[in-house]
């Protein structure tokens, strides 16, 4: 049987894993960011430091987590799964991610001498627990050939799983054939013998019927049945996680209370998830109506940011917002809901409390006249409009809702600098009293910042 690392033992990384441990194989697994399944460490699997051990232990590498960023993560960070391949390894990335991506993350591993196949899958939760994913395979051919023969008790499981749905359809179609005259057939001689009337051989036909449908309810009902028990245990999960990081939280949290006037850093300082600071202490006040700019690494502002809409969590220190305000959050990517673009724009609002001529108007203000008038047009909105007029998008929105403290992350880079200082000179005409927070460049705003924090990155030495 194989050595096999995986990667990602979530909603559906868990079952496949379970099933790829029950076909006999090793399991060795990365406990980087969570603790390896207590199932499957009991079964046998092996928990790891972080993925270059995984890679230096199994044959194939099993990658199945959510998006781009993390696959890049679990790839190439400092303790990664590149830094432990070599020659006679196959990396399998079961995420769904961008093709580009993939190519080039195959090209880095082939240079490490180890191959690389692309295999997203298909099924959700409940085709993972029943081993019947559907597994798309992209690579060499002999690398295939592999996949194919590791993957064989998933397809013995499938096929099992198949025999089995035969079975049932084959019965149960019978079932339902013979279910009819079935009681007229068992009825019928003390009806010819003249014991029973017709109406009574019609009622006893009826109540069997009533019978059988009502006996029939889990046959009929086990794949929404499934579907259901699927859903729940997602939610349960969901919310076991949430309760695991409050208790993994402990002292590593930023508090966060809502009193005053102003926002106030009193000592902040933002973490990674295992407590390692990111950044030095910071302790600031900014009052109403300031404009101010957060300067230093573009991720760690973010996370800053992040923390004060209370999304970051971990670090230390407390944030301070000012009691009762009117807060705003503009993204560079700002969530559009599917649907008319009337609610798109007032979101989190709806159409209904919104007035059609301020939402005009605020359309025009912000360069996107070309879409006055068509409110009631739906579309996929992150689909339909570029970048820069989805941050175009964000500040309409602000002008609908007028908020008092605005936070910018990065929500003008999409657009060239004349944009910019245009999206920055309408906050001040139309919003001369909020306070705005950004993260950004200052010299791209050409004064419109009137103080600039320095954010400092904690460096490995401290």
């Amino acid at each position: 049987m194989a050595k096999i690392g995986f990667i990602g033992t979530g909603i559906m990384g868990h079952p496949m894993a379970l099933n790829l441990q029950k076909a006999g194989h090793s399991l060795f697994l990365s406990a980087h960011h969570d603790p390896a399944p207590a199932d499957l460490v009991a079964g046998g699997a092996i928990a790891l430091a972080n993925p270059k051990e995984v890679a230096q232990e199994a044959e194939f590498i099993i990658i199945m987590v959510p998006d781009t960023p993390q696959v890049e993560d679990v790839l190439f960070r400092a303790d990664g799964i590149a830094a432990g391949v070599g020659k006679g390894k196959v990396v399998i990335d079961m995420s769904s991610i961008s093709p580009t991506a993939t190519k080039a993350f195959a090209a880095k591993i082939n240079e490490k001498g180890a191959q690389y196949l692309d295999a997203p899958v298909s099924g959700g939760e409940v085709g993972a627990k029943a081993a019947s994913l559907s597994i798309m395979i992209g690579g060499d051919a002999d690398e295939r050939t592999h996949l194919q023969e590791l993957l064989r008790g998933v397809r013995r499981g499938w096929e099992s799983q198949t025999y089995g749905l035969t079975r049932i359809i084959l019965f149960t179609t019978a079932y339902n054939v013979l279910a009819s005259p079935f009681p007229l057939l068992v009825a019928a001689p003390r009806y010819i013998m003249g014991l029973i009337s017709l109406g009574t051989l019609m009622q006893t036909a009826q109540a069997f019927q009533q019978v059988t449908a009502a006996l029939s309810f889990p046959v009929d009902n086990l794949s929404t049945i499934a579907q259901w028990q699927a859903s729940v245990e997602r939610v349960m999960a969901l919310q076991d996680a949430l309760d695991r990081l409050q208790e993994e939280l402990g002292e590593n949290r930023i508090e966060m209370k809502h009193e005053g006037s102003s926002l106030h850093f009193a000592g902040v300082r933002v973490m990674e998830h295992d407590a390692v600071p990111l950044m030095h202490e910071l302790t600031a006040e900014i009052g109403p109506g300031q404009h101010v700019l957060i300067e230093g690494e573009t991720q760690l502002c973010h996370k800053l940011i992040l923390a004060v809409a209370g999304l970051w969590p971990w670090g230390a220190g407390k944030v301070t917002l000012p009691a009762g305000a009117n807060i705003f959050m503009a993204s560079d990517r700002p969530y559009l809901p599917v649907g008319a673009l009337g609610e798109a724009v007032c979101y989190p609002l709806t159409l209904g409390v919104c007035v059609p001529d301020d939402i005009n108007s605020a359309l025009r203000r912000v360069g996107l006249g070309d879409w006055v008038g068509h409110l009631a047009v739906e579309g996929d909105w992150e689909r339909v409009l570029s970048a820069a007029q989805q941050q175009r998008l964000s500040f309409a929105r602000m002008l609908l809702h007028r908020p008092d403290w605005i936070f910018l992350a990065e929500a003008t880079n999409a657009l060239d600098v004349a944009a910019q200082r245009e999206m920055a000179a309408l906050l001040v005409a139309e919003l001369p009293s909020a306070a705005v927070v950004a993260v950004g460049r200052a010299e791209v705003f050409d004064g419109f910042f009137q103080r600039v924090l320095h954010v400092e990155a904690e460096t490995a030495s401290g």
